[in-house]
């Protein structure tokens, strides 16, 4: 009988080259019900509880900035050092804390020693002088140390104080001697010493600003997780930059005293201008005053001013930690937003927006929840069922070409087993010739039956078995190895592990151990 052989290399690419495909299709139908098919919006967005405390208590930061104007004098003579009288700036952060335009900040900011004052004043003159080829740029610090000892900063008269101006923004914050709006004129009300707390009390003449909580308890444990706000920016020239809110989740790390005063440490602060910024919670409310720490050689501003003092001195002014109407619906706003219910806080947030313009936050998360709602209405919409019997028509049409696909496979697999060459049969032996003998059915068995299947089967003697007329060369059988033992662990894919001397025998000390200093 006729054997036909089809090449096994031919077979096992079109057995592997369907499954591909088949396979490659069945992904590409999936991944196309999956993106065309609406998947509807959270109920809730997705927040930290960082976000979220910064939401609430971000509106009540205020940029803080005092312009100090006097005459720099002799200490001695009280004679002025020049006839025209110097100005300066103090740029700091704060919170307001009151209905009424009250805001906490530091107190060496809005009011600094004399010294400092004094030195201020003189930077500020040798920076005319050097504008006037008076003084060379790179002797400032010089003509300000040897002058420092003997000078002093006055008003009108040698007794009299310099005068100040007190300003707030809130919000992005600009310089440059802004004392127009949005700057808020202001004024200062209460300070308590450097060594008594170091805070100060200032009052806006506008009401109704963004007011943040206070918290309840004023204990703050070793590890607590806070975050610290303030006001910073990255231009080289503070004296016109623009000012914005920077944040940092910090640890509570100690405690320390200033003074007759205690204070908290943390492990991070936001730059030199988050000075009488706020250290928030997880729930908003805040929990300390930021100030230097001296005991750090850069007094960096990673210290804070505990509640016990910030409500002692709110109670001494008389100034009641009290939300007004549009904070609280501020806060409800904030909370529909949280839980998903977009209607409710475009609606509140709304308000807030038309009753506090300064407050961009509430701007922020109002134009996110239109964003978000406008997103929901799509897939409650025929948009959205649209989009879905799209999908599953896609879907189809993938799955139809799959089938398709298989189809064709069949039949050319069926064409290539009937095209295939006739071969003869495989020799007994694999060393015997094989070309031009007819092949024998094996001793003992009967013949296949003859096709079609309808037809008995005839029976045929054995025929001769054929002995060729020289001995057939055998060679000896080529002896049995056994493949190596696979090693223990073995790598797949006919990786190896690398030899054990490669290996290193321990682990060094960490680098981040109990031995390292921050």
């Amino acid at each position: 009988m006729t054997v036909r052989r089809v090449s096994s290399r031919t077979v096992g690419a079109d057995a592997s080259w369907p499954t591909g495909v088949v396979a490659y299709a069945a992904a590409v139908a999936v991944a196309l019900v999956v993106l065309v098919t609406p998947t509807p919006a959270a109920a809730a967005p997705p927040y930290t509880l960082d976000e979220r405390a910064l939401a609430i208590a971000s509106p009540s930061l205020a940029y803080v900035e005092v312009v100090y104007t006097g005459y720099l004098r002799d200490k001695r003579s009280s004679a002025p050092l020049r006839a025209s009288p110097i100005t300066f700036t103090r740029r700091c952060s704060g919170f307001v804390v009151g209905t009424g335009g009250e805001v906490i900040t530091n107190g060496l900011c809005v009011r600094p020693a004399k010294d400092t004052a004094a030195q201020n004043a003189l930077y500020s003159l040798g920076r005319i002088l050097i504008a006037e080829n008076s003084l060379e740029a790179d002797a400032l610090d010089r003509y300000v140390a040897d002058n420092l000892r003997q000078s002093i900063f006055t008003g009108l008269e040698a007794a009299d104080e310099p005068d100040h101006q007190v300003y707030g923004q809130l919000g992005v914050a600009s310089t440059g001697g802004l004392t127009e709006s949005p700057a808020i004129p202001g004024e200062v009300t209460e300070v308590l010493d450097a060594d008594a707390g170091n805070i100060a009390l200032v009052k806006l003449e506008q009401q109704n600003l963004p007011t943040v909580e206070l918290a309840s308890s004023g204990t703050l444990d070793p590890g607590a997780s806070l975050v610290v706000v303030g006001y910073a920016t990255d231009e080289v020239d503070p004296r016109t930059a623009t000012y914005s809110l920077r944040s940092k989740p910090v640890k509570v790390i100690g405690t320390g005293t200033r003074g007759s005063a205690s204070v908290y440490r943390v492990n991070e602060d936001v730059g030199i201008h988050s000075l009488g910024g706020m250290a928030i919670d997880t729930n908003g409310h805040v929990v300390g005053v930021l100030d230097n720490d001296l005991e750090l050689p850069d007094r960096a501003n990673r210290a804070l001013v505990p509640m016990q003092t910030i409500t002692a001195l709110l109670a001494e002014a008389g100034v009641d930690n009290a939300l007004g109407e549009t904070d609280q619906l501020f806060r409800s706003g904030l909370d529909a937003y949280f839980a998903g219910d977009y209607e409710t806080a475009i609606s509140q947030l709304g308000t807030v927006v038309e009753n506090s313009p300064v407050n961009s936050v509430a701007q922020t998360y109002r134009q996110n929840a239109t964003e978000l709602q406008k997103i929901e209405d799509s897939f409650s919409s025929g948009a959205g069922w649209l989009i879905w019997a799209s999908g599953a028509a896609g879907g189809a049409l993938v799955i139809g070409l799959i089938m398709l696909v298989v189809l064709l496979l069949q039949r050319r697999a069926r064409r290539q087993l009937t095209s295939a060459e006739p071969v003869p049969p495989a020799a007994p032996y694999p060393f015997s010739p094989a070309s031009g003998y007819p092949g024998q059915p094996t001793p003992g068995y009967p013949s296949a039956p003859a096709y079609p299947a309808q037809q008995p089967a005839r029976e045929y003697p054995p025929a001769p078995i054929y002995q060729p007329s020289a001995p057939i060369y055998q060679p000896p059988a080529p002896a049995y190895q056994a493949p190596p033992a696979p090693r223990q662990g073995a790598a797949p894919d006919d990786q190896t592990w690398p030899d054990d001397e490669a290996l290193p025998d321990e682990v060094g000390p960490d680098p981040h151990g109990p031995d390292r200093h921050h």
